[in-house]
C-alpha cells in the first residue's frame, strides 16, 4: 500500500509540475483551462499525501505522528478544509483573484512569501504555486471540531511558516492580510522529506518520477521557513 501510495505523490507531482511548466502558454488562451490544470495537479498532491497517511496507518506504522509534525499536518489540514469545504477551500491566487476582482484583468496588490532554498542548494530554485494564508490562517482558528485540529497545533503552524514576521511586513506595506499568499510547492516538498525516512524501506520505485523524489526526498536540503524571499506583487489575468 505504501509502495503503491508512494508512486501515487510522484505522479501527482508530475501532473503538478507540467501544469506549472505549460501555464504561461495556456493562460493567455484559455485561462480556465490554465488555472484548472494547475487545480487539479494541487488536490492530486494533497490526496496523494493523505493516501499515503492512510497506508501508513493500515500497516501500523507508528514512527512518526502526522498530526504532531508541522510539516505534515500544514498538508494535511488544507487537503481536509478542500475536502470538507472548510475556510474558502484554501484559495490558490488563481481562483482568489478571479472571485474578488470585477474582472480577471483588474490588478491586485499581493503579498508573495516565498522561502529560500538553503546556502548549500544554491542556484535552485522552487516553482510557485501561492496559496491564500487569511485562508489557511482562518482554518488553523476555526473551532476545534471543524478544523480537527489540536490547540497546541495551531500555534506550531503559524511558528512553522514564520508567520507573525511576513504579516508584520505586509501590514508595514499596507497589505491588507487577506491579499497574503504563501508559495506551497516548497511546502509540499518539505513535507516529502520529512516523511520519506519512516517509508523508504517499504518503497520499490515503479518509475522514473518515483526515482526521482526517492532522490529528492533523501538527498535534497529542505527550505528553511524562517528564510523568506517576500515581495509585493501586482497581480492580473487574462480576461
Amino acid at each position: 500500500m505504501i509502495n503503491n501510495s508512494f508512486e501515487d505523490l510522484a505522479q501527482s507531482l508530475r501532473i503538478l509540475n507540467e501544469a506549472n511548466m505549460k501555464f504561461l502558454a495556456i493562460v493567455g488562451v484559455d485561462r480556465p483551462e490554465a488555472v484548472g490544470n494547475f487545480e487539479s495537479g494541487f488536490n492530486s498532491v494533497l490526496n496523494a499525501f493523505h493516501n499515503l497517511y492512510d497506508a501508513m496507518k493500515k500497516q501500523d506504522i507508528r514512527t512518526i505522528n502526522w498530526y504532531r509534525e508541522p510539516e505534515l499536518c500544514l498538508i494535511l489540514a488544507i487537503r481536509n478544509a478542500r475536502h470538507h469545504n472548510l475556510a474558502n477551500r484554501i484559495r490558490t491566487v488563481f481562483n482568489y483573484h478571479v472571485q474578488n476582482t470585477k474582472a480577471p484583468q483588474e490588478i491586485q496588490k499581493h503579498y508573495w512569501v516565498d522561502f529560500q532554498i538553503p546556502f548549500e542548494e544554491e542556484g535552485g530554485s522552487y516553482s510557485q504555486l501561492p496559496v491564500s494564508w487569511y485562508d489557511i490562517n482562518l482554518l488553523i482558528n476555526l473551532p476545534q471540531d471543524k478544523s480537527k485540529l489540536s490547540p497546541n497545533i495551531k500555534g506550531i503552524l503559524r511558528n512553522y511558516v514564520n508567520a507573525d514576521a511576513f504579516e508584520d511586513q505586509a501590514k508595514q506595506k499596507g497589505i491588507n492580510e487577506e491579499c497574503i499568499f504563501i508559495n506551497i510547492i516548497p511546502l509540499i516538498i518539505k513535507a516529502g522529506n520529512k516523511i520519506y525516512p519512516h517509508i523508504k524501506d517499504y518503497i520499490t520505485p515503479y518509475s522514473i518520477e518515483a526515482e526521482h523524489f526517492c532522490f529528492h526526498f533523501s538527498e535534497i536540503v529542505p527550505v528553511d521557513c524562517n528564510n523568506q524571499d517576500n515581495s509585493i506583487v501586482n497581480f492580473f489575468l487574462p480576461n
